[in-house]
């Protein structure tokens, strides 16, 4: 949903309201079986220890902060450079692939 928000035109698509009503309604109930179930996926009750919670923020908070900087080179090739989505994609894949091992670089320019 999000990710196809701005080519869709959001909430004026009825494939954006679909997934944003399926979302609304399946986290609830994901959440209270996970807190209800004799053999939890995720046991939600072990949030209620200090550190544990403490420790769950940092994780969450330090995975946000890596994808929300890996998502820049995306954005900017996007919006200032003027390529599609998949095209930024491959073109990030490709950098990447490149950098790891410069042996294989198939004859491509970085």
């Amino acid at each position: 949903m999000l990710l196809q928000g701005d080519r869709l035109d959001w909430f004026n698509s009825s494939t954006i309201c679909l997934l944003a009503l399926t979302s609304v309604v399946a986290i609830p109930l994901l959440i209270w079986n996970e807190w209800n179930h004799e053999v939890p996926l995720i046991k939600l009750q072990l949030l209620g220890r200090r550190n544990f919670a403490y420790g769950t923020l940092t994780l969450f908070s330090l995975l946000t902060l890596a994808l929300s900087s890996s998502a820049i080179p995306f954005a900017y090739l996007t919006e200032v450079q003027g390529y599609r989505p998949l095209q930024a994609h491959l073109l990030s894949h490709r950098d990447c692939r490149v950098s790891a091992d410069p042996a294989s670089r198939d004859g491509l320019d970085p």
